[in-house]
């Protein structure tokens, strides 16, 4: 729609037949050109906030993604330093077995697990009673000591325990129901 609108441009009145147009002195011909005028401004405005705001979440972002990583890293480096007992399969168990003498073979199951059938040489320490107390049986702390269970749950937890007693040479080998070696039942 046409509009007659006068414009007031350097004191003279000024008057236009046209679709809204931008006059010399920065002034819209319509009231709509006006409201447009406002909503650009107030876009202007929000992208510009929108924009900074943009910007501050990237960088909040890429902090905690870099504290994430640095988390991984410190919590990794602890972890490996909590679980410093070695793991290894039952074919290098049964090597060591059959090389070391003098090494330890524990089975962390209760007493009657042991009974129905367990590694032959091995001693029984069920894993719950092992704590934070020397253990009369294991008085060598350097000592190589090869640890089972029967799934490799306990033997695991049994070999921190001891790590964190402080022995030096302890081996977890997993279970009992995947061992291939001989078994011997009995005490």
């Amino acid at each position: 729609m046409l509009t007659q609108t006068p414009i007031y441009c350097h004191q003279k009145a000024v008057v236009k037949n046209s679709l809204p147009f931008f006059s010399s002195c920065g002034i819209f011909t319509c009231e709509n050109d006006r409201k447009r005028n406002k909503m650009s401004k107030i876009i202007k405005r929000f992208s510009w906030i929108f924009s900074l705001l943009s910007v501050c979440a990237i960088c909040l972002c890429a902090v905690a993604c870099s504290k994430t990583e640095n988390k991984g890293i410190q919590s990794g480096e602890e972890e490996a330093l909590k679980n410093t007992f070695k793991i290894i399969s039952q074919d290098e168990a049964k090597q060591i077995m059959e090389t070391e003498k003098d090494c330890i073979i524990l089975d962390v199951r209760r007493p009657d697990e042991f009974i129905e059938g367990h590694i032959p040489g091995a001693i029984c320490i069920p894993n719950e009673t092992i704590g934070t107390e020397p253990i009369d049986r294991l008085p060598d702390k350097n000592q190589l000591i090869l640890v089972y269970c029967r799934s490799g749950n306990r033997s695991k937890q049994a070999a921190q325990k001891l790590f964190d007693q402080g022995y030096t040479n302890i081996v977890e080998f997993g279970g009992i129901i995947t061992w291939t070696g001989e078994i011997v039942k009995g005490d």
